[in-house]
């Protein structure tokens, strides 16, 4: 079960700039707060989804993140 630390720890990404103009455009749009919310959580999850699978291989492989690899990076 998560702790209260745990928690906190997940609630702090969802208070951002982008997280509230989504929801209220979709409120402009005409969708209920219950409609707003429920394509908020799904969009939320396909993004959540979308950089797990991309960061998959770079965990299993150890290979660095592409900004590492850049032409114009600076690495040590």
């Amino acid at each position: 079960m998560p702790t209260k630390n745990t928690m906190d720890f997940l609630e702090v990404p969802a208070i951002n700039i982008a997280e509230w103009s989504g929801a209220s455009a979709s409120l402009a749009l005409g969708l209920t707060v219950p409609q707003a919310i429920i394509v908020n959580l799904t969009s939320t999850i396909i993004i959540t989804v979308a950089l797990v699978i991309s960061g998959y291989g770079g965990g299993q492989w150890h290979v660095p993140f592409v900004s590492d690899t850049l032409p114009f990076s600076i690495s040590s």
